[in-house]
């Protein structure tokens, strides 16, 4: 990262970290009292809190601009996220940003969801409060790390609260995020817990972490596992390459038939490899999956 007067201020920027981690370094620059600033990459910077507050609103007049992007958009579904994406010091404004987004522009005929944070956090409720009390254009509600029944009928209850003292008109749709071992030992438990449930996703980097499964990209097979073949008549093996989710997705698609639920397939992580996502939407398809996550638009 870029060194300052002495100071690090720990930058990290994507690939290697994630604009959560620049935009917070960026803020903890603006609370050091030094005016000049010497840049790792570049000339000095006179005026330095000025300029990297400068930065700051360029970064987030960017993001406003993204929203735009994506309301004109080919996609069907659309989650405005308040979990990963956003930094503790930042839910606050995150959900502000949030609620202005979904009540000032046009998203048309598509499905408008958040993605609150875990019921395990103290952001969780206010998620819900805020923006189902404020935006009427919010059509679901997408629960993370949803693990047993009860983290469902939780915020089931919360919502229809919400719904009965606000007296809206269109109810609340829920979609769960199965991406833990408990989540997934409990599938069918909680493909029943609500008759808001729409949906479920595999949120395939979680559940990787939560099993403590070995990987090497978000949603991307494993060179290691494979299936080696016996010998042929010149004493040759073949090995073969399989999918490590395989498992998982068919257990979470059986138990959204069983009950109705539509099953989405969760993120393939590297946006810089178009024919790996297309493969992996085709493995999921054919399992009788309805969905798969976009999360750049080179998806």
């Amino acid at each position: 990262g870029d060194h300052v007067m002495g100071w690090s201020t720990s930058i990290v920027a994507p690939p290697d970290g994630s604009m959560v981690d620049y935009m917070a370094s960026l803020q903890r620059l603006t609370e050091r009292d030094e005016d000049l600033y010497f840049s790792g990459h570049g000339p000095e910077i006179p005026e330095g809190p000025r300029y990297v507050r400068f930065l700051i609103r360029h970064r987030q007049a960017r993001e406003a601009s993204i929203l735009h992007r994506l309301a004109k958009g080919a996609a069907d579904i659309i989650f405005l996220d308040l979990e990963d994406a956003v930094a503790p010091d930042d839910k606050e404004q995150a959900r502000k940003n949030i609620i202005q987004g979904l009540n000032d522009l046009d998203w048309g005929t598509k499905t408008m969801m958040i993605r609150i944070n875990g019921l395990d956090t103290h952001y969780a409720y206010r998620d819900v409060v805020d923006v189902a009390e404020n935006c009427p254009r919010l059509d679901m509600i997408l629960i993370p790390k949803t693990g047993v029944p009860q983290d469902v009928y939780a915020i089931d209850m919360l919502v229809t609260q919400i719904e009965q003292y606000k007296k809206r008109e269109k109810r609340i749709g829920f979609e769960v995020l199965i991406e833990t071992a408990l989540g997934m030992a409990n599938v069918e438990a909680i493909a029943q817990a609500s008759k808001r449930l729409e949906a479920m996703s595999f949120g395939v980097a979680d559940y990787a972490a939560s099993t403590r499964a070995r990987t090497v990209g978000i949603g991307g097979p494993h060179p290691d596992y494979g299936v080696l073949t016996d010998k042929d008549a010149d004493g040759h093996r073949a090995y073969y390459w399989n999918d490590p989710w395989h498992f998982a997705l068919s257990r979470m698609m059986v138990a959204c038939r069983a009950y109705g639920l539509r099953p989405i397939d969760g993120p393939f992580g590297d946006f810089s490899d178009p024919d790996g996502y297309l493969a992996a939407a085709k493995r999921a398809a054919v399992l009788g999956f309805e969905g798969k996550w976009a999360i750049h638009p080179s998806q």
